[in-house]
């Protein structure tokens, strides 16, 4: 039944160890592709919000001497914690003017994947590793 999930061989056998005492093997692919696309989404939203909230301290650049707001502080450090390890690798790289702008595009939407999944995984073995237990 896994052969229409591409799953990578060093997964398969911890998901049909756990899956084994479900009603269906589907169900923990099915469960962790939908919830690892709701958390990337998830992901996605809450980066691009942070952001933009870094993104309006430029106005501090017309009068350095005032104080930073708490949202800046706040999405600058949210920025740096969920673009790692893909803004990470960019900056180190730099390859912001190397290449196209869809290239970093897809960057950061491979990024919210990987923290998405991750995520998702860790969830969804814990959520029934803890049932059967």
């Amino acid at each position: 039944m896994f052969s229409q999930f591409r799953i990578h061989a060093g997964i398969l056998p911890l998901v049909t160890k756990i899956s084994a005492g479900q009603t269906g093997k589907k169900m923990i692919p099915r469960t962790l592709l939908c919830s690892g696309l709701f958390l990337s989404a998830a992901h996605f939203i809450v980066l691009m919000t942070a952001i933009l909230a870094s993104l309006t301290a430029l106005s501090g650049f017309d009068n350095p001497s005032g104080e930073t707001p708490w949202f800046e502080a706040a999405g600058t450090t949210l920025v740096n914690i969920l673009g790692f390890p893909a803004l990470y690798i960019w900056e180190q790289f730099q390859l912001g003017s190397r290449l196209p702008d869809i290239v970093e595009w897809l960057t950061v939407a491979a990024n919210s994947l990987l923290w998405g999944f991750t995520l998702a995984f860790f969830f969804v073995t814990k959520n029934i590793s803890g049932k059967s237990g």
